[in-house]
């Protein structure tokens, strides 16, 4: 997952007026240990319309899905209409719960590549 954070570093310093202070909290993130929380914060609620407009070719949702949860690097979590959240990437066993904590350990674990049965 530092890796996410070593881009956004980058993509900021090359703008034209770059901000110090996110580079700055961005690199603390990256030179220390990363937790969930870490994860969590970057979490931005887009409706499932938005989120396939910002796709050239957008991922397959969930015929369920009704807005989805975006975090650091495109990553996502899909919140269905039964109240349930889902987390299904390619290659990746799905993880699927009320619970959007659930979901979002799995994402958190697959970013550091923690293998959780």
């Amino acid at each position: 997952m530092k890796h996410l954070f070593r881009q956004l570093i980058l993509e900021e310093k090359l703008k034209d007026a770059p901000n110090l202070k996110v580079i700055q909290q961005m690199q603390q993130k990256v030179d220390s240990e990363l937790s969930i929380k870490d994860l969590t914060e970057t979490g931005m609620i887009m409706t499932r319309e938005s989120f396939e407009k910002s796709y050239r070719n957008p991922p397959a949702l969930d015929t369920k899905c009704k807005d989805v949860m975006t975090y650091i690097g495109k990553n996502y979590i899909q919140m269905l209409s039964n109240g349930f959240y889902l987390w299904d990437y390619p290659s990746t066993k799905p993880k699927r719960s009320k619970k959007l904590e659930v979901v979002e350990e799995a994402l958190f674990n697959h970013l550091m590549g923690i293998n959780v049965k």
